[in-house]
């Protein structure tokens, strides 16, 4: 992902009618550059749900610490006769302390699972950009054919029902551009919402460029490796080990939660590694279709090519070559949403690799 191009979107929402302050006002003008190695920095610093993770570990965190000191308060009292009291207090502090080392592990799985979302929403933006451009270049081409045909209707050369098909085709692509407009405007308010922004303000989004050689070295993958990373890392595994450790290890659970929790742990350890498998197969069946799409392309190109000689020779017709062109320039979106779509599994794998 050597070289950098940037596709500028800009958002333009209707205002409500109410009159905001002045300070929402700059908010809604401000303009934020978006790029994927720019993600982090961004919804760290204005995304609510970072505050919401931070709140709920605290909570967990005082919770245990003031269950801590009750415990202790109680000791004495306990030797007096009050033991029962005491019996209960400890077992709320030692479920309350495996709750904090869970609530722990967590915070930074939902700190990842969030950054993986806000990223592929974002190559989501680039898909649709991608998909905008190639139907936007077909209707160009169409109406430009259409209004050939309208000429040569009035001369007498096409039949009115060859000039209708193509206007009903010029029709449907247009129909499907306003489709994928809409689609963009909605999938763009969902980057800024999962990244904590201002979804009036303007974004400036900048994508690396995926070639064929990018893809096949990020398909180096060392499947085994990266299996025995997955379980080490894993923190649902951690989180069903901690809880049977603190069932086992304390009082607070009977001996059928415990029982429980040293199934739930033995079928993680069997289900985790069939679920990274399926992972990473869709990832080699997406790889896979993706060089089918190269190969493709490159036959694609081939016959543009021989169309374009012919048409140069006379033997051809305009119209041959402009459809020769708009099915290259189709293929060759496709292919460029195959390599997206592939990227952003590719990531989900990375996120799984590291245990989340």
């Amino acid at each position: 992902m050597k070289k950098i191009f940037s596709g500028l979107l800009v958002l333009s929402l209707l205002g409500s009618g109410l009159c905001l302050a002045a300070d929402q006002e700059t908010a809604s003008q401000a303009t934020t550059n978006v790029s994927l190695d720019s993600i982090e920095e961004i919804w760290t610093a204005n995304s609510q749900d970072l505050t919401k993770y931070q709140s709920t570990l605290t909570v967990s965190k005082s919770t245990y610490e003031d269950l801590v000191d009750d415990t202790e308060d109680m000791i004495d009292l306990a030797m007096e006769g009050y033991y029962s009291t005491y019996n209960t207090l400890r077992n709320s502090r030692d479920e309350a302390e495996m709750g904090y080392e869970i609530a722990q592990l967590q915070y930074e799985q939902k700190i990842q699972t969030a950054l993986l979302e806000a990223k592929k929403a974002f190559l989501t933006c680039w898909q649709d950009e991608l998909s905008v451009e190639s139907t936007q270049e077909s209707l160009t081409q169409k109406q430009s054919q259409l209004n050939g045909y309208a000429t040569l209707l009035q001369q007498g050369y096409i039949s009115q029902n060859q000039y209708d098909n193509l206007k009903q085709s010029v029709d449907n692509i247009q129909d499907t551009l306003d489709g994928l407009a809409i689609q963009q405007e909605t999938d763009l308010i969902t980057l800024k919402v999962k990244l904590g922004l201002d979804t009036s303000g303007t974004v400036v989004l900048t994508y690396p460029e995926l070639t064929a050689d990018d893809m096949e070295q990020l398909m180096k993958i060392d499947y085994s490796s990266d299996l025995e990373t997955f379980m080490a890392n894993s923190v649902d595994l951690k989180i069903l080990q901690i809880t049977y450790d603190k069932k086992k290890e304390y009082h607070f659970s009977t001996k059928i939660e415990r029982q429980d929790a040293a199934l739930d742990l033995e079928m993680a350890k069997t289900s985790l590694p069939d679920s990274f498998k399926i992972t990473y197969n869709s990832l080699m069946s997406q790889y896979s279709d993706l060089k089918t799409s190269y190969t493709s392309l490159s036959n694609q190109k081939d016959s543009l090519d021989q169309t374009q000689t012919q048409f140069a020779l006379g033997v051809g017709t305009s119209m041959d070559y402009v459809d020769a062109g708009l099915s290259y320039v189709s293929a060759q979106a496709q292919v460029q949403e195959k390599e997206i779509s592939l990227y952003s599994t590719y990531l989900t794998y990375l996120n799984a690799v590291a245990g989340n």
